[in-house]
């Protein structure tokens, strides 16, 4: 009689047992209350930020930079001990019923303090979803190993002025960098010093970035050259006349100040290829453009 009296006991204990030790953790949630919602804007020279302050968890930023995507981090006061799955969805922000998910994608975090980034699509997708009101929310296991879910969530709330901001400085932002131009070579047709109509993609180029950086631009060195078409002097006239067309662009039409312009003419020499063959020749008539930034 004991004996069943304890096996019955033990029956109806230990799955009340199991549940409470199985049960999740309710799960944890970072959120700027709504009264205190912050979004700053930010710009310099090539450069476009939203940043969103989230109380005692770190800090949200969407970025674009000249020749780079456009990006998402979230910056965290405390880096994570380990790489765990994490969710992205459309939360509601609130103070609205929630509709159909406008987001929804899955990433890995990395080890340091800036674990969360996304692809351009996605954070397209967040901006977007943000403008309309929603609250795009990470999901991720909690970094103690203790099964407990953790929610984070950026408002969408006083988004709506600093985005406009935002979006008018993504205009200035460009597809390129200065690396991409701060050595240009144009190639020139047999005793031609004019550009050339596919040479003029380049110069086009230099002036899309002469629009934003131009404050930047410490000096432009224009060089000259020929190959061995004609005789020495003609080749060095030549040469002049190449660089010189260069400058007659950059000054007139790309508006930059003449005085920041140095121009300088080799003839045949410092040739790049065997003028002996007509591929040679063809590379070896050229002018150069380098460009030179203020000290940082």
């Amino acid at each position: 009689m004991r004996y069943r009296l304890l096996t019955l006991l033990l029956c109806l204990f230990l799955p009340c047992l199991f549940f409470s030790t199985g049960r999740a953790l309710t799960p944890i949630h970072y959120q700027a209350p709504l009264a205190t919602v912050k979004w700053t804007f930010s710009e310099e020279l090539g450069f476009c930020r939203l940043t969103h302050e989230i109380p005692h968890y770190g800090q949200a930023m969407f970025e674009m930079r000249t020749g780079r995507l456009q990006s998402f981090v979230l910056d965290t006061h405390v880096g994570p001990s380990r790489k765990e799955p994490v969710t992205l969805t459309t939360g509601s922000p609130g103070w609205r019923l929630p509709e159909a998910l406008i987001l929804n994608d899955h990433a890995k975090m990395s080890q340091g303090y800036a674990p969360f980034r996304f692809g351009t699509m996605t954070v397209r997708r967040m901006l977007n979803s943000l403008a309309q009101g929603y609250a795009p929310t990470l999901a991720y296991q909690s970094w103690l190993g203790n099964r407990q879910q953790v929610q984070v969530s950026i408002s969408p709330a006083n988004f709506s002025q600093p985005y406009t901001q935002y979006l008018a400085c993504s205009k200035k932002i460009l597809p390129f960098t200065f690396v991409d131009i701060e050595h240009t070579v144009i190639y020139f047709g047999v005793n031609d010093r004019r550009i050339l109509k596919d040479q003029r993609y380049k110069l086009e180029r230099i002036q899309e970035y002469f629009k934003v950086m131009k404050p930047k631009i410490r000096r432009i060195v224009i060089k000259g050259y020929a190959d061995y078409a004609g005789n020495y002097l003609y080749n060095k006239y030549l040469s002049i006349d190449r660089a010189k067309a260069l400058r007659k662009f950059i000054v007139e039409d790309m508006k930059f100040d003449a005085k920041k312009l140095v121009v300088r003419a080799y003839g045949v020499g410092q040739a790049v290829a065997n003028n002996s063959t007509r591929s040679g020749r063809a590379l070896n008539r050229r002018a150069t453009i380098d460009i030179y930034l203020e000290d940082p």
